[in-house]
């Protein structure tokens, strides 16, 4: 019975020092383009036109402004790219919710 409640040999075996690790590979940082984070290709001058005061960065108004200026620069990309599937479906989604906005804004403003 003493043999049973022994400290086994076996589990020595999986200590932390008895594996070693791989080597770190240093890999290239990825570079992702300037028109897929959409930064610098969305023409936002107009947007000012549409806001109420300075600071006003949430209203309808300048949300479906940012919105077509957004679907401005996917749709010169698309006419570019016209396989680019994921951007016609990112398109699709812009325009649907600029739709709602529209569609609240019309209902608000009666």
């Amino acid at each position: 019975m003493a043999a049973l409640y022994q400290k086994s040999t076996f589990a020595g075996a999986f200590k932390r020092a008895a594996v070693s690790q791989a080597p770190r590979v240093e890999r290239a940082s990825l570079q992702v383009c300037a028109s897929y984070r959409n930064k610098e290709n969305i023409d936002l001058s107009k947007v000012t036109n549409f806001t109420k005061h300075e600071k006003d960065a949430g209203s309808t108004e300048v949300q479906i402004a940012r919105l077509t200026a957004r679907v401005e620069q996917i749709s010169t990309h698309l006419k570019a790219n016209r396989k680019d599937f994921s951007g016609k479906r990112g398109l699709e989604a812009v325009l649907s919710q600029r739709k709602r906005l529209m569609q609240y804004l019309y209902k608000a403003d009666r």
